[in-house]
């Protein structure tokens, strides 16, 4: 019982500012995900073993999903503020906050009247490729234990009402998060953030960021038409920028999930970004601070080197390489995707989401994250809960990141409990 005692306790505070049928619904959902390793509603319905038949089980779920009483803004605020406890010790230093896009598919909807709603063309990430589904804004935190601590999971659509831009959405949600993190935080992004709307954004916001910058793939391939100011004064395109720059330090790494060390060479120059890309050398003028523009060589990217642009300067090298490293953990972020849409039962498989409103889906997303912050909070305690479900875990075999072993090892806790004390620990709720 103490694990439910836990999970009672802390999804307490996440809904305490529901109403009562509200918070009930979102504890059914939480342990409904663990017992049942799917968010579809009837899946979570067979996982409460309540003593109803299952359609008016998930009648009852489904009608609270869609519910106008269920405040996902409060909820959303009550996961932040939960996660503050965590990354706002010595102000934030050491963690590392991953924004990242991410999808959810949904291949057999049609974009009609009486499919699920608002549903779009955009990147399907697994493929590579265009599919219909939602975007999805993901925000983590990665704490300097090496624990992941999710934020933001914010599915949208680009044909829904009062959308403005991917750019604005992201930039919205950064700077809700943002005053729940410690100031001394780093954000990084991928290159798909390579741009100066962002960059104005986020120094907006006041973050001290990294952002890996868009090279020539190939080296037959035409350079990037990004242009930034070197430290003599001119205004260079990228890879010529890239060409100044002389190894300073050198640092072994296992990459390609541990099967491969790798020596790396990495260098760093003082920059400006400059304002325009492409034609126009009278536009490129200087903006923003000086800024820290780092090279390494050593991990292949199809011939180019490595390339980090920092917001701010760094003049020594202990500094470049915190930034270098801190850089590399944003690639538990994609883990983490991995995670909560693996299809192999070791995961919440959230892309068997079927839900027929964007508000639905939201709600969804949000009760998944509320679901990964619960496996965190075990994962930084050192209490008896937490050394059950980790011991739990060791006698399953699965990937090499803890959230799949811990998501498995909650489940078979809280299945072997029984119905008639989790009956008992929702009565008292």
């Amino acid at each position: 019982m103490k694990i439910l005692d836990r999970m009672g306790g802390y999804l307490s505070f996440i809904g305490q500012d529901q109403h009562r049928p509200q918070q009930k619904w979102l504890r059914d959902m939480v342990y409904g995900i663990y017992a049942g390793h799917s968010v579809m509603l009837s899946e979570i319905g067979r996982a409460l073993r309540e003593p109803l038949q299952i359609a008016q089980t998930e009648k009852r779920l489904s009608r609270n999903l869609n519910s106008g009483r269920l405040d996902e803004t409060a909820i959303q605020r009550r996961v932040l503020e939960h996660a503050s406890t965590l990354t706002r010790r010595n102000d934030g230093q050491g963690v590392v906050v991953a924004v990242d896009y991410t999808d959810i598919q949904k291949p057999y909807t049609r974009r009609r009247k009486g499919s699920m709603e608002h549903a779009c063309v955009c990147r399907d990430g697994s493929r590579g490729d265009k599919g219909i589904g939602y975007p999805i804004v993901q925000i983590e935190a990665c704490l300097p234990t090496g624990v992941q601590l999710p934020l933001v999971y914010h599915p949208f659509s680009f044909i829904e009402p009062g959308y403005r831009s991917q750019t604005l959405t992201f930039l919205d949600k950064i700077g809700m998060a943002a005053p729940y993190v410690g100031t001394r935080a780093w954000w990084v992004f991928d290159r798909g953030f390579d741009g100066n709307p962002y960059f104005a954004g986020l120094d907006e916001i006041g973050l001290r960021w990294i952002c890996r910058l868009k090279v020539n793939n190939t080296e037959s391939a035409k350079a990037t038409d990004r242009f930034i100011q070197v430290p003599d004064g001119r205004v260079v395109r990228i890879d010529e920028a890239a060409a100044m720059i002389v190894p300073r330090l050198t640092v072994k790494k296992i990459i390609a999930r541990g099967k491969r060390a790798v020596s790396i060479r990495i260098g760093a120059i003082t920059v400006r970004t400059v304002e325009a890309h492409g034609k126009g050398a009278g536009k490129r003028r200087p903006w923003g601070a000086a800024r820290t523009l780092i090279a390494a060589w050593g991990i292949r990217v199809q011939g180019a080197p490595f390339m980090l642009l920092v917001s701010e300067e760094l003049k020594s090298g202990a500094e470049i390489l915190d930034a270098f490293n801190a850089y590399l953990k944003r690639w538990h972020a994609e883990e983490a995707t991995r995670s909560f849409k693996d299809s192999r039962s070791w995961g919440p498989r959230l892309e068997d989401a079927r839900a027929l409103t964007l508000r639905g889906m939201r709600r969804l997303a949000l009760v998944i994250c509320a679901v990964y912050g619960f496996m965190a909070l075990l994962r930084v305690s050192a209490d008896s809960v937490a050394q059950v479900a980790l011991k739990a875990i060791m006698i399953f075999k699965a990937g090499t990141d803890c959230r799949y072993r811990l998501f498995r090892g909650i489940s078979q806790t809280l299945q072997a409990i029984g119905r008639v004390r989790r009956a008992r620990w929702r009565a008292a709720q």
